[in-house]
């Protein structure tokens, strides 16, 4: 049962499959481009990126919290058009660059589902605008401009209004049903929610023996699982060139990614293993490196912030194409959510997410895939889906 219902900020997050309620508000700012709001006084300053740079700058790896706090980051997808220098792709000073709180406490909560989800209808683009898009994207391919382009649409889940502790409930049923990566977080006087049942890994930074290490798992390929079972998902998905390529040139380049950072070249721990995910089965690889202590959360940012997986490579150029292909802001979505407590620092992809109006009954939610030569316009489209249907049935 959620307990601070009356809290100006509800967060709830999965660390470890366990879903914790964050509690105790110490602060709560919010970052546009160019201005800072206090969300506890209501005060506005000018600041904004600058702002949300040092207060990350402020957070380095090695900062000890008690037991009980925790730090939240939420960065929007196109802070990382900002901290890349390419603040002129469709920012304004208007523009959403994340969240940052502060909590004293944490529980682990049990949701209270209250009544059916009714009504569910999902609503998403056509073949023929995906494929505008999808065209357009093949353009840029065949002139080398990148060699992988990730292409996503908006849908709109629709369902009878209820609260958010029973949509929730229903989301989050059972613990398979959880994302590793998932979160919630509603903000008193913001219309929408912002949900996420994400299962990637954008880094998880661990303090072992012989110093701190900072890992990635990308995830690249989607086979569904509607219709085989796991083997046989398994056999498409590992047999398939086009998902490997995908899958490997993320690996490549998170690896550059990570020695930006580190300074060194990372590990690759594992090239290809699958995930399963309620109804989809993934692949995905495994890299790891050493950190110093004093490297700070910005550094981190600055280095593998957005994730290579939901952009495509290389990152800066196609984070342009994306821009021209797209058309509207992905805010939330394919953003990062970075928790700090006494015992996990990690950061996820914000992938499987979107804007939650209960009071309406309905859940933007976003969803895409990474294109390559391979691609053919009607297995992504339908990939797209697929990834849809996965979260719905979650609902029902």
């Amino acid at each position: 049962m959620i307990s601070n219902s009356d809290s100006p900020i509800i967060f709830i997050a999965a660390l470890e499959g366990v879903l914790f309620e964050f509690t105790g508000i110490k602060k709560a700012y919010s970052y546009t481009l160019e201005m800072t709001s206090n969300l506890l006084t209501g005060e506005t300053a000018v600041g904004g990126l600058v702002d949300l740079k040092n207060q990350m700058e402020e957070v380095k790896i090695s900062d000890e919290l008690d037991e009980s706090a925790s730090l939240v980051f939420h960065l929007f997808y196109e802070a990382g058009l900002a901290l890349e220098s390419k603040v002129d792709l469709c920012l304004d000073q208007d523009t959403p660059m994340g969240f940052f709180f502060e909590f004293s406490e944490k529980r682990p909560i049990l949701l209270s589902r209250l009544a059916p989800l009714l009504r569910i209808e999902t609503k998403g683009p056509s073949e023929q605008e995906y494929g505008e898009a999808f065209k357009k994207g093949l353009r840029h391919l065949r002139r080398g401009d990148c060699y992988q382009y990730n292409l996503t649409f908006p849908f709109f889940i629709k369902f009878a209004p209820t609260s958010a502790e029973n949509f929730l409930a229903h989301c989050w049923k059972d613990r398979e049903s959880i994302g590793r990566y998932a979160s919630f977080t509603s903000i008193k006087g913001l219309k929408v929610a912002l949900l996420s049942n994400s299962p990637e890994c954008l880094f998880q930074i661990k303090k072992e023996d012989n110093g701190f290490h900072v890992e990635t798992f990308p995830i690249k390929g989607t086979q569904s699982m509607e219709r085989d079972d796991e083997q046989s998902a398994w056999s498409k998905l590992s047999s398939s060139l086009k998902d490997e390529s995908e899958l490997f040139m993320i690996t490549d380049l998170m690896r550059s990614d990570l020695s930006r950072l580190t300074g060194q070249w990372a590990d690759v721990l594992a090239k290809k293993e699958k995930m399963i995910v309620p109804g989809l089965l993934h692949s995905y690889s495994h890299l790891r490196s050493a950190l110093a202590p004093e490297t700070t959360l910005l550094k981190v940012a600055q280095c593998l912030f957005p994730g290579g997986s939901i952009t495509g490579a290389p990152k800066i150029r196609v984070m342009e194409i994306i821009h021209e292909l797209e058309g509207e802001p992905r805010g939330f979505y394919c953003g990062s959510t970075v928790i700090k407590t006494a015992n996990t620092l990690q950061g996820s992809i914000n992938i499987r997410s979107g804007e939650l109006d209960c009071d309406r009954g309905v859940l933007k939610y976003h969803s895409g895939g990474g294109i390559t030569f391979e691609s053919s316009l009607e297995s992504e489209y339908q990939e797209m889906w697929d990834k849809v249907q996965s979260f719905s049935r979650l609902l029902l």
